[in-house]
């Protein structure tokens, strides 16, 4: 037993050091990317992301360093002295209010049609919280839609056969005692199957989640299209919030009830048998920008499902047992590992961008006369043609041929 807990213990450390050798080169591959792509005059310090916290954790202290001075009321004595203060204070009073409207002007003064980084930044994030939600719902709904259908057909199918055994009448004991035995049984399995239903509230729930669905989908694609958009084309932000605002906040704070569980089983199978639909989605996927190339990074999300829904459903020993379960059945899936997964990516894409860069910069040079030269032209191309065959026939004939054009090899 020292034995296997010790090679367990050695297999982790083992594959804790893969993983952090891996997170490694894919870290310098991002930089060794970025100082590829980025020119060192460029600046690519997204706009307007640290301003404010520059404000705050430099500018700030500076004006109080500068407008504030606690020796000045340290050496009120007399009244001249407090009034000299209370004058100097107030006229600092006003520079910082100046300063501050200033600060506040010029801010909204580089603003494009009321949009700045942070207002865009929310509205993505808003985006793909809608998404998200979208996606989740949207198989669940279908999955409503299929348990509802397999119910109400055996609801049907049970229906029918007691229709069947009403109209049965003979006079033998035992088949009476079947027919009306049947019946009842099946008159008991109707009633519950239809309460069942009904107690479930399918018709409902899914009427509601389809209308959810598509309330969604729309915003989610007007919300792209105003994101696809360059700044200075797009609707102007106070617009935007009178338009969205009040849809946003009603998506987000009326979505259509999911228990728990459920939830846990719907982004389960989304991650393990329906990778198509979440296919550059949030919160399995990121948009992530390294220098020039930009590309979606898979993250951790994924891996984390997996393994919450493996320890749910394999909880206890006797599970692991009865469905021959021995190490996680998830360790396949391409989301349980998302460095490697990141670190390909990155690797071809990079590959991708500089092969692209070295075909548009050969066809971006002049062609010059010997490349003219050797290209052949269409009359020498088709006298070669013609005087292949010639030969050929000729030669099946037995009959000499001779060429007198040097420029043609046969």
């Amino acid at each position: 037993m020292k034995n296997f807990t010790l090679s367990r213990k050695g297999s982790s450390i083992d594959l804790e050091k893969q993983n952090s050798e891996l997170g490694k080169k894919n870290l310098q591959m991002k930089e060794e990317i970025y100082n590829y792509y980025v020119d060192d005059d460029q600046n690519n310090e997204n706009f307007g992301s640290k301003s404010w916290q520059k404000y705050v954790n430099k500018t700030c202290p500076e004006l109080f360093d500068k407008f504030l001075d606690v020796t000045d009321f340290i050496k009120i004595n007399d009244d001249k002295n407090k009034d000299k203060v209370f004058k100097k204070q107030e006229n600092n009073k006003k520079l910082s209010d100046l300063f501050t409207k200033s600060y506040i002007d010029l801010k909204q003064s580089n603003q494009i049609n009321g949009w700045n980084f942070q207002r865009t930044k929310n509205v993505i994030c808003w985006r793909d919280q809608l998404e998200y939600s979208y996606v989740v719902n949207y198989y669940f709904m279908f999955h409503l839609k299929k348990r509802e259908s397999v119910w109400s057909w055996i609801l049907i199918v049970l229906s029918s056969f007691c229709s069947v055994l009403t109209i049965i009448h003979t006079d033998i004991i035992f088949l009476k005692f079947v027919v009306s035995y049947g019946l009842s049984f099946l008159a008991i399995m109707t009633s519950l199957i239809a309460a069942f239903i009904k107690k479930e509230n399918y018709v409902e729930r899914i009427k509601n989640m389809d209308r959810y669905t598509q309330k969604v989908g729309q915003v989610c694609t007007e919300l792209t299209g105003i994101m696809d958009s360059k700044p200075w084309n797009r609707m102007s932000y106070v617009a935007f919030i009178d338009k969205y605002k009040d849809q946003i906040t009603a998506l987000f704070s009326f979505p259509p009830p999911i228990s728990p569980i459920e939830f846990k089983k719907t982004v389960y199978k989304l991650t393990k048998y329906h990778p198509e639909l979440i296919r550059e989605k949030f919160p399995w996927f990121r948009k992530v920008t390294v220098g020039k190339l930009e590309y979606f990074e898979m993250t951790d999300w994924g891996k984390n499902i997996l393994d919450s829904y493996y320890l749910y459903k394999y909880d206890k020993c006797y599970r692991r047992i009865c469905c021959c379960i021995c190490e996680n059945p998830h360790k396949h899936s391409k989301f349980y590992d998302p460095i490697s997964y990141n670190s390909e990516l990155l690797k071809f894409l990079s590959n991708e961008k500089k092969f692209k860069q070295k075909v548009a910069k050969q066809q971006s040079n002049p062609i010059t006369n010997s490349d003219i030269n050797e290209i052949p032209t269409l009359k020498s191309v088709v006298n070669k043609v013609e005087i292949e065959k010639l030969v050929t026939n000729a030669f099946e004939e037995g009959v000499d041929i001779i060429v007198e054009d040097k420029n043609i090899d046969i």
